[in-house]
């Protein structure tokens, strides 16, 4: 866009703040040599948000690709020259951009997944990406699981978590966190912490394979 840009991005083995850092710092050198200025070129951190389900990722890519047009500067996402909208369009093989992991969640067929996914992206809709949670229904079965998990190993009740001793606390949440495969935004939901308690509670009892996105 003409004052920021979005990114659909799969994290790995590197941290989301590292990548982000990296973009940042080697496009800014190249602006700035390109056009003879020096200083910063971002005004504010980067703003990120997880994907936790596949309903989010769909919603996510559509409402990318169908920014310009809510922004009243095209009619329709192709039209768009800065969007990666024209490599699902035309397959061009672009290095950076991986369009079957999209594609697959419409089918195996190629050609008919890459129709459905033209056809998603043109629907009618309201997509805010930053506000489109879990299912209702997921988010419950997911507390239920938890409420016998944390039952059923310390005899507590759910609701009691964020307001008991902080090391009990911290030994319950990285006891969950390493048995289950719960995000900590979504555990943090659950238990109505902040998704930086859940990280900071596993960091300090050794619990550190997940990553939390800033």
């Amino acid at each position: 866009m003409s004052n920021h840009n979005h990114l659909l991005l799969k994290e790995a083995n590197t941290n989301i703040s590292k990548i982000m850092a990296s973009i940042n710092i080697r496009y800014s050198m190249y602006f700035n040599r390109k056009y003879s200025r020096v200083g910063s070129l971002f005004q504010e951190r980067f703003h990120s948000e997880p994907i936790e389900s596949e309903r989010q990722l769909l919603t996510c890519a559509r409402y990318i690709h169908n920014n310009p047009v809510k922004a009243g500067i095209v009619k329709s996402p192709g039209e768009y020259r800065w969007s990666s909208y024209h490599d699902y369009l035309d397959n061009s093989g672009e290095p950076l951009l991986n369009t079957e992991f999209l594609f697959n969640l419409f089918g195996l067929d190629s050609i008919l997944a890459r129709s459905k996914f033209i056809s998603y992206t043109a629907e009618s809709n309201d997509d805010s990406y930053v506000d489109c949670e879990p299912e209702k229904s997921e988010e419950d079965e997911l507390r239920k699981q938890i409420e016998r998990l944390v039952r059923t190993q310390f005899n507590h009740d759910l609701s009691h978590i964020s307001s008991m001793d902080y090391n009990r606390r911290k030994e319950i949440i990285a006891y969950i966190v390493a048995n289950s495969s719960l995000s900590y935004a979504q555990l943090g939901r659950i238990l109505n912490l902040s998704k930086y308690s859940i990280y900071r509670a596993c960091k300090k009892t050794g619990e550190q394979q997940k990553q939390v996105n800033d």
